[in-house]
Formats: C-alpha cells, sequence, structure tokens
C-alpha cells in the first residue's frame, strides 16, 4: 500500500514537473510603429504558441474593460486607423495549447494628431488671400476639426481664424505689398497636431494694366491698349525694336490706348505699360505687335486658340480687310522648327496629331496677294489638355447612373459628353454597389463601360489605380456594378468619370474622343472613415451614458458628477456638424436628432476640466 501512494505521488509530480516544463513563455521585446494611420504590432515569436491574443485598453480602466481585442496567428498585427491622440496600453498573451496561456506582456503606445499637409495660398489679392491644406493621411473629419491664424512676418502676435471643417480659410482686411505667415493645425480629442507654417505676399494696391492688345497695325504705325486698371492716374508706355536694348518713352497718358507714329515696316516691336496710381507705380505688363511690310499687307492681330483638346486646337486672328487667305505656324514651345498651313479663313484653323499636355505656341501672317504677305505676328502660347472624353451618342449613351446619393438620370449629350453638377459623398476604403443603363436607338450592341476617379487631382483619369469600375452589359435595363475607394485615397474632392463605349468599338478608355458612346463627368467627396475601428467602442467610457441608445431621435445624456459638461457637439459620419450648444456645467442633458436621418452620429463633450468625451449615438 505504501509503495502504491509513492507511486502514485512520484507520477503526480511528474506531472506538475511537465507542465511547469511545458509553461508558455510570455511575448517579449512589444514594439509599435505609426504609419500614414497605420498601426504595426510587433513582438518576438514565441516556441510553441499556437496563436497571440492582443488586447487594447485606456490607461487606468481594467482589463476586462477593454477597447478592442484580436487574435493572430503570427507575431504582428496591423491595425488601420486608431483613435488620433490618444495613449493606449496594450498586451500580448501567448496561446500555447495544451500548455495554456502565458502571463502577458503590457506597452503603451500614443497615436498622434496627423498634421495638415500641403500649404498653398489662392485668390492672393491686395488686401486678401485664401489659405488652403491637405488633411493628413489618416485625419479624423468625424472627431476634429482645424485651427488656423496667420500674422504680418515680423511680428509677435497671431490672429486666429478660428475653427473650421473646411480645408480652406479666407483671410480679410490685409495691407498691400505685405509679406504675411500663416499656420495650421488639426485639432484632435486629447492634443493637437504640430502647426503647418506658410507664407504669402499680397498684391500692391497698384496694379499692372492687362489685356494688352494692338489693333490698327500698318507698316509705319500701330494702337496699343490694354485694360483699365483700379486706382489709375496715368499709364506709361515704353516701346522699342526687339533687337534692340534701348526703351523709347511715350508721354504719360490717362487713357487706355495710344498710338505710336514712326515705325519701320516689317518689325517686330516690344511694348510694356505700368500704371501711376498717384506716385505708387506698378511693375510693366509686357507684349509684343509687328508693323505690316511696304507692300500694305497688314499683320494679323487678336491671335486665340478654341477648342483644345489632348490633341487638337482650333486657332484664330481677327480678320483682315483685303485679305485672300491666311498662313499660320505652330511648334512646341520647346522645338525651334515650325510646321505651317494655310487657310482662306481667319478662323477655324484645325489642327491634330499634337502632344497630350504640352504647351505650344503658334503666329500667323496674312496673304495679300500670290506670293503677297504680311509679316508673321507675334506668337501665342496654349496648352494642350490632359485628359478629354466624348463619343458619337447617335446609337447609344448613357441614360442613369448611381452610386450612393447620386443618382442622374438623361437622354443624348450634345457632342456626347456632359458636366454634371453633381457630388457625391464616398468613403475611402469603402466597397460600393451602383447601377448603370444605356438608352439605345436602333440596333441593341454589347456596351463596355467604366468608372474612374481622379485620385491625383491631376485632371488625367489615365493614371494607375484611377479605373474603379469596369463591366459590359447587351440590355436597356439596370446593370450593378461594385466600385472600389482604395485605403490610400487622400479626404477632398475629385473628379469622376463614367463612360459607356460600344463593345466593337473597344473597351472603355478615359481619354478617347469619337468613339461610339458618351461620357459624363460628376465629382466625388473621399472621405475619411468613421474613426478606428475603436470608434465603435466608445459606449464603453464611464464618464458619459446615453439614454435610450439606440432611440428615435430623443437622448439624455448623463455625466458623472466630476465631469460636468460645459459644450457639447454632435457630427454625423461624413463629419459633418448637425447640432452644438453650450452648457452651464451641468451633468445631464438632452439631445433632439429627431429630424435627423437615421444612422449613427458621433457626440463629442467638453466637460469644466477641458477633457473630452465621445459618445456613438445610434437613430433609428
Amino acid at each position: 500500500m505504501k509503495q502504491t501512494i509513492k507511486l502514485l505521488m512520484l507520477s503526480f509530480m511528474m506531472m506538475i514537473t511537465h507542465f511547469a516544463d511545458a509553461q508558455c513563455d510570455p511575448p517579449t521585446s512589444l514594439n509599435h510603429t505609426y504609419n500614414n494611420a497605420v498601426s504595426t504590432f510587433t513582438w518576438d515569436a514565441v516556441a510553441g504558441a499556437d496563436d497571440y491574443t492582443v488586447e487594447f485598453k485606456y490607461p487606468g480602466y481594467s482589463w476586462q474593460n477593454l477597447e478592442f481585442a484580436e487574435t493572430t496567428p503570427t507575431n504582428s498585427l496591423i491595425v488601420n486607423d486608431i483613435y488620433q491622440s490618444a495613449t493606449f496600453e496594450w498586451r500580448v498573451i501567448c496561446n500555447c495549447g495544451i500548455a495554456g496561456t502565458s502571463i502577458s506582456t503590457v506597452s503603451t503606445l500614443t497615436i498622434p494628431c496627423p498634421q495638415p499637409q500641403a500649404l498653398n495660398v489662392t485668390n492672393l489679392n491686395v488686401t486678401s488671400a485664401t489659405i488652403n491644406w491637405t488633411p493628413a493621411i489618416g485625419m479624423n473629419s468625424t472627431l476634429s476639426d482645424f485651427v488656423a491664424s496667420y500674422r504680418a512676418l515680423g511680428t509677435s502676435t497671431w490672429i486666429s481664424l478660428g475653427h473650421t471643417f473646411d480645408l480652406f480659410k479666407n483671410i480679410t482686411g490685409l495691407q498691400p505689398a505685405t509679406t504675411y505667415e500663416y499656420c495650421v493645425l488639426q485639432t484632435c480629442p486629447m492634443f493637437n497636431s504640430p502647426s503647418s507654417m506658410g507664407q504669402f505676399t499680397t498684391l500692391p494696391s497698384c496694379y499692372a494694366p492687362t489685356g494688352l492688345i494692338n489693333d490698327n497695325t500698318s507698316s509705319t504705325q500701330a494702337r496699343l491698349n490694354w485694360n483699365a486698371s483700379a486706382n489709375a492716374v496715368n499709364y506709361t508706355v515704353e516701346y522699342k525694336p526687339s533687337t534692340s536694348s534701348t526703351w523709347l518713352s511715350l508721354s504719360p497718358t490717362n487713357s487706355t490706348n495710344i498710338t505710336i507714329l514712326g515705325l519701320a515696316a516689317s518689325t517686330l516691336y516690344d511694348w510694356r505699360v505700368k500704371t501711376d496710381c498717384n506716385g505708387n507705380m506698378s511693375p510693366y505688363a509686357n507684349a509684343q505687335f509687328t508693323t505690316s511690310g511696304t507692300n500694305g499687307c497688314i499683320v494679323p492681330t487678336g491671335l486665340y486658340a478654341t477648342s483644345v483638346g489632348n490633341t487638337s486646337a482650333v486657332l484664330n486672328c481677327l480678320s483682315v480687310a483685303g485679305a485672300i487667305g491666311y498662313q499660320v505656324q505652330w511648334k512646341k514651345l520647346s522645338s525651334t522648327s515650325w510646321s505651317n498651313f494655310s487657310s482662306t479663313s481667319p478662323t477655324g484653323i484645325a489642327i491634330n496629331s499634337l502632344a497630350m499636355n504640352t504647351a505650344y505656341e503658334f503666329r500667323m501672317r496674312t496673304r495679300c496677294g500670290a506670293s503677297t504677305y504680311s509679316p508673321y505676328s507675334p506668337s501665342v502660347v496654349f496648352n494642350t489638355l490632359n485628359c478629354v472624353s466624348s463619343g458619337i451618342n447617335n446609337n447609344e449613351w448613357i441614360d442613369y447612373f448611381n452610386i450612393g446619393s447620386l443618382f442622374k438620370s438623361s437622354g443624348k449629350e450634345i457632342g456626347g459628353y456632359a458636366l454634371r453638377n453633381q457630388t457625391v459623398n464616398l468613403e475611402i476604403g469603402a466597397t460600393r454597389t451602383g447601377t448603370i443603363s444605356a438608352g439605345i436607338s436602333g440596333t441593341l450592341n454589347q456596351q463596355n463601360f467604366a468608372v474612374y476617379i481622379d485620385f491625383n487631382r491631376n485632371g488625367n483619369y489615365s493614371d494607375p489605380g484611377e479605373q474603379v469600375a469596369s463591366g459590359s452589359f447587351t440590355n436597356t435595363t439596370n446593370n450593378t456594378y461594385s466600385l472600389i475607394i482604395p485605403t490610400t485615397a487622400t479626404p477632398g474632392t475629385a473628379g469622376m468619370r463614367v463612360v459607356l463605349r460600344r463593345s466593337n468599338n473597344g473597351l472603355a478608355s478615359p481619354c478617347l474622343t469619337g468613339f461610339l458612346g458618351e461620357t459624363e463627368d460628376f465629382t466625388v467627396n473621399l472621405i475619411a472613415p468613421p474613426p478606428l475601428r475603436m470608434a465603435e467602442k466608445l459606449d464603453v467610457e464611464e464618464e458619459i451614458q446615453a439614454n435610450p441608445n439606440p432611440s428615435n431621435g430623443q437622448f439624455t445624456i448623463q455625466m458623472s458628477h466630476e465631469h460636468e459638461a460645459i459644450y457639447f457637439e454632435v457630427m454625423n459620419l461624413n463629419g459633418s456638424m448637425v447640432q452644438k450648444n453650450s452648457l452651464n456645467e451641468i451633468s445631464t442633458f438632452a439631445i433632439d436628432l429627431m429630424n435627423m436621418p437615421t444612422g449613427i452620429y458621433l457626440l463629442r463633450v467638453k466637460d469644466k476640466t477641458g477633457k473630452i468625451h465621445m459618445k456613438k449615438l445610434v437613430k433609428n
């Protein structure tokens, strides 16, 4: 009996030793990196681990009150769009099958508040300007906005432009010809981003004239014209042969034109004009003209390009009395070799086979006899476009297109193209289902279609990754398609193009003209996704309660006494504020969303200590 007991005890001790030896080791070397709203968590692999459990919580909470948890078979985990400006504790537990689970290893991470990018200035004027910026990747428009300020360079006091959910701020009341610096930061619930800085200089109060042109030009004279400038008292005009370095001055004039006499025939002249604003002088504006030859053949004026497309343009000039024809020359601005074309008309001179997105210049001369020509005019520059699209829609056209909240029914568009003044919000990273159908006149042919979004905003829909949907059908009913917005897209508006093309005419293409079919252009507003998978866990915050939640739109908000509220705002998932109000340090207040659409809203409350609390509200 004693021997049996000894054997049992020995066996029991061996089992204890076995399980002790097989204990699952805790993970080591926990590390977190953050880039473009993507968090990567890594740790050293543990021998014998089947998988790992990764858990997240706010500091100060227990591990029973998790924000997020996930199990992964590898020693790494990627999480997108973690709540900005927040500090979390995270831990990793090894799961080793029969050996059980390890003790946890704990670390801490803080997600930064993303800094605005790509600052620039538009609408620059004498006393005003518009500053613009681009949100950083990962910017949560549903939980934060921007704050902008400016000051004259060299001064110490910043002038606040306040908060905005827009990506721009207008500044007025500036001083002329003054350099200003400005800064933009993004707000976040716990702390703000660093400031991004920029500079601009306002225009002087005295403008240079615009609209310089010549007319009544002969072999010995020319009349020079310009548009009136604000605050002008007089204008000073100078001219010279283009081969000379010496400017000849004319007497100041308060008119917006002046005639020069005694010129040389068949000569290219430079001329310039500046504005005198009661002693404050503008810069010069410059132009050229060519005098006619002694044969009396007048140089064309008023050159302009129309119908400029991807690879073509139509060249024009003003009609010249007595002309029997015109000769036009054109070339790339970077080239030294001209191409030639003769026409009996001064307008509608079409040229083709041009390079896309390229600067060209052209000039013209008048033909007054069998071999009698005027000198060539000064050249005019135009740029071919990036991506023009239009079809021949006699037989097929887009009669219905839908994606998200955008619904458009239409007939045949003049010229096979339509620019729609319609915008749809689409969430970055989302897959949406849309509908398209064709109108058909005559034979029913198979149709190819494609949808493009200009993600890099360069006007060219043929860049890699900009085709977001495509398909084909042979019917006149509604056809569904899937549209995918990549996670790499940046928030903001962009062009969206829909192309329908007959299949035996080729695949749909974004930058093509003359195909059998039709093109329609819309605008898409790319919005950041709702904040975090962790936004789904906002309800765990104990300092704020909403009842009932979900509700029909009427919520009672209850704060703990030490977190009495002084301000709240409610935003939809597009980042638009739908309600806000100041409060007088109260712990209970009501929110009424009865008139709002059903869906999810985010409540942001500021308490008397300055702390921000958030709550997800669900309206049925």
